[in-house]
């Protein structure tokens, strides 16, 4: 299945996904690699992520830092991949708003052996970008 029919709300397959990492379990600085457990989806069988398309990279932490607020918990790092990563693994991104930006990787299959599968796929093509001291909104 091509990406172009395996995103909603027309993105493209080169848009850019921002998975926000809050547990430090989730990510090795030392390897700089996303962890699998990073993307497994969660109960209600989908992944948040946030479009990042057009963002600075500071308007990107700016997002992340608002959600760990508002989670109460600590941002760790984020893995970037795009769009055409998801659909290669036979899932798809839909718009998932409020919050602005936000969207969910859905289709996973009903199993944890599956779904690892394919967590791992996306962790291997995501690229770890890790948190840089704190950013302070305008």
């Amino acid at each position: 299945m091509n990406a172009d029919t395996r995103s909603e709300s027309g993105l493209q397959p080169t848009d850019p996904l921002a998975r926000f990492i809050f547990s430090s379990n989730h990510f090795s600085r030392e390897r700089n690699r996303v962890k699998h457990n990073a993307f497994m989806p969660a109960d209600d069988g989908k992944t948040s992520v946030f479009r990042t398309k057009g963002l600075t990279e500071r308007d990107t932490w700016v997002i992340g830092d608002e959600v760990a607020e508002k989670r109460a918990q600590t941002l760790h790092a984020r893995g970037d991949i795009v769009v055409a990563d998801v659909a290669e693994v036979n899932l798809r991104v839909v718009d998932c708003e409020p919050p602005p930006r936000h969207a969910n990787i859905e289709d996973w299959p009903a199993g944890k052996d599956a779904q690892k599968l394919i967590a791992i796929d996306l962790a291997q093509a995501a690229k770890l970008v890790t948190k840089p001291r704190p950013v302070v909104p305008d």
